[in-house]
């Protein structure tokens, strides 16, 4: 779940936006569901941006760098008059890309405007309303840019798993079998594509640029009120609109094997109700949350490869989803201090979601039947709605979450805990470009996870030191399970298994060097995960992006001068063990695992309003695998889209005070 100032954004389709005049970033790890906002099971992040107060202050940072990065971050805030104060925040973003495409232009740029006004008032010694107005505006030409690499699979051998190709050979076998053609020695797909730089992740041969034009406006009105010294009331109501059409050349070559798009039109409204207080040994809060969000989606994929849908291997689709959800919930949660050095924390929440889906379908072409994606009962041909799926396109599911904690303070600075929680996530619908699964199989149910943690938090070395640690075990009924089937994403549910343990220490040696060392292990199992739509083998496979093993270094070491200037050096590493980016875990769809590390040399200067910066990010300029398609039934490749490379920057800072 991800959360700004309080509100819940549900859309994913508004990820990655930029952060700007941020206070701090929130992070709660494990089930949430008994303190605020939407449930949720895997954790959640929280932004904070800064909040306007009657003292006047301003700041304005200009950045350039690597590939025609222009930055400029500002904002002012201060007292309006009559207890009112505000604060006002811009951000622009501009670069040209960091993946050359031979076609033509540039690919993975950025072009964003982001404003946020907010204005705070106090209506009275005990109450303040803030209202907070926001819009984040892209407009990107030159989405993402994937590589191909040669692939195949051999049906009832190795279960059917796509696997890269070993020689020319082999792939001409594969191409010649599924597709009829036979690819010239040395090709990168079936159809005689030539990758002009087979060794650069970030040179690519991509006929379709892509785009992303994305607008997202919304409003936030936070009440909060002490009603007395031992009770507080607070309100969240947030309205949030998103605008998004997106594309891309998935297929990754210089033919229009299969490019994607999506035209997203949606909006949420929720509101949120709280009542928080202490009493004694007894610090409690409750609340009530409504949800209540419109889903307007069309998707497509465009395989036209002829021009003229001659080909029997084209295809065109376009898919209008409409999805509705209204989600109500009352939650609580109680921290009771039992003895001197004991606490316990109790929570609980009850969920209701209600949803409804209705798809209208469309296949042009003969691919739709070449492919089978028309078949008799699939919703690519018949859609979804009660004519063709009476009484499965409306669910209602309830929920409980709930949370039991017990704390030990063996010593002052430290802490041993134990505790058990309830997740749980609503059931919904499978919805995408390529509809072609069953109709019994569009609706997925609940999610249930049932989490128990121990460890334990110590500060020590007169408090220069904090090491914590934790291990874990998460037990997952009806998890809902992502796989991309063929050309279908699609989600459905099975059991699943996590298991784990955590390090951190954050140290100070001396008042000028800060360490901070941290590393997790994770063995995380998805159960009997089927190869096809409900059809085995079915297999024990590991969860997208779950690797074993993950590690992160910071060390950051100052120098002041006699005359107040400052200099900060600050490295960073972090390492990725390998991690799959499907259920089904294809040999082609995983990276080996990768060590990154980024560099940035601040000066400060003695009047503290200058700041200048020196950065560089991914030093070694490390080739990392960012995510990753199976096309292998589209022109016999795996698209895989790579993360940035080395980029270096110079940043200036004026700060008023």
């Amino acid at each position: 779940a991800v959360y700004q100032d309080g509100a819940y954004n549900s859309f994913i389709g508004g990820a990655g936006i930029n952060m700007f005049d941020v206070d701090r970033v929130e992070i709660l790890r494990g089930p949430q569901g008994t303190l605020f906002g939407r449930n949720a099971t895997g954790g959640l992040v929280q932004v904070i941006t800064r909040k306007p107060t009657d003292k006047t202050d301003a700041y304005v940072t200009a950045e350039a760098g690597s590939y025609g990065l222009e930055h400029v971050e500002s904002a002012i805030g201060g007292a309006l008059g009559g207890g009112v104060n505000g604060r006002l925040a811009l951000s622009a973003t501009r670069s040209d890309g960091f993946v050359t495409n031979t076609l033509g232009g540039k690919k993975e740029g950025q072009k964003n405007l982001s404003l946020r006004g907010q204005v705070d008032f106090r209506l009275s010694d005990s109450a303040d309303l803030l209202i907070n107005l926001h819009s984040v505006r892209d407009d990107v030409v030159g989405t993402v840019g994937y590589k191909t690499k040669r692939t195949l699979f051999t049906p009832g051998i190795d279960n059917g798993l796509v696997q890269y190709a070993r020689n020319d050979a082999e792939y001409a076998a594969f191409c010649q079998g599924f597709f009829g053609s036979t690819p010239p020695p040395g090709s990168s797909d079936c159809f005689g594509f030539q990758d002009p730089k087979p060794s650069d992740p970030w040179t690519v041969a991509n006929d379709y640029p892509g785009y992303m034009d994305r607008t997202m406006v919304g409003a936030t009105a936070t009440l909060n009120w002490q009603i007395s010294p031992g009770v507080k009331f607070t309100s969240i109501s947030d309205y949030l609109k998103l605008r998004r059409l997106y594309s891309e050349d998935t297929d990754g070559t210089w033919i229009k094997l299969f490019n994607f798009l999506s035209d997203m039109d949606s909006y949420q409204l929720s509101q949120e109700l709280r009542l928080s207080g202490e009493a004694g040994a007894l610090n409690w809060q409750t609340g009530a949350y409504l949800l209540d969000i419109h889903h307007d989606i069309h998707t497509g994929a465009d395989a036209n490869t002829s021009g003229d849908g001659s080909s029997p291997f084209d295809y065109v689709t376009s898919n209008y989803n409409h999805q509705r959800t209204k989600s109500y919930s009352v939650f609580g949660q109680i921290d009771w201090k039992l003895a001197e050095r004991w606490s316990a924390t109790v929570g609980a929440r009850f969920v209701k979601d209600r949803k409804s889906m209705q798809i209208d379908a469309n296949c042009l072409y003969g691919g739709c039947s070449t492919f089978g994606l028309t078949a008799p009962g699939l919703v690519q041909g018949v859609g979804f709605n009660e004519t063709v799926a009476p009484g499965q396109t409306e669910r209602s599911d309830n929920g409980v979450a709930g949370r039991v904690e017990l704390d030990y303070h063996p010593a002052d600075g430290y802490m041993v805990y134990a505790s058990v929680n309830r997740g749980i996530k609503g059931g919904g619908f499978n919805a995408a470009a390529i509809d072609a699964i069953p109709l019994s199989l569009v609706s997925y149910k609940p999610e249930v996870l049932t989490a128990y943690e121990v460890g334990f938090k110590s500060t020590f070395f007169d408090r220069r030191a904090q090491l914590n640690a934790s291990t874990f075990y998460y037990d997952y009924h009806d998890y809902q399970a992502f796989t991309l089937t063929g050309l279908s994403p699609f989600v459905f549910n099975t059991n699943a298994n996590t298991k784990g343990a955590e390090v951190e220490l954050h140290f100070l040696p001396f008042a000028t060097l800060d360490v901070t060392l941290g590393v997790a292990y994770l063995d995380a199992i998805a159960h009997g995960v089927p190869l096809q739509f409900g059809v085995g083998p079915y297999l024990d496979q590991r969860p997208p992006q779950s690797p074993n093993l993950t590690a992160d270094l910071s060390v950051r070491k100052g120098w002041s001068f006699a005359n107040g200037s400052q200099l900060v050096a600050q490295v960073t590493a972090n390492h990725v063990g390998q991690r799959y980016f499907n259920t089904i875990n294809h040999p082609v769809l995983s990276d080996n695992g990768y060590t990154m590390s980024n560099l940035r040399l601040t000066y400060k200067a003695p009047s503290g309003h200058w700041e200048s910066a020196l950065w560089i990010n991914n030093v070694t300029n490390v080739q990392y695998v960012d995510t990753a398609f199976d096309m292998s039934t589209t022109n016999g490749v795996v698209a895989q889209a790579y993360g940035p490379p080395r980029i270096a920057g110079l940043s200036i800072s004026y700060f008023s005070n």
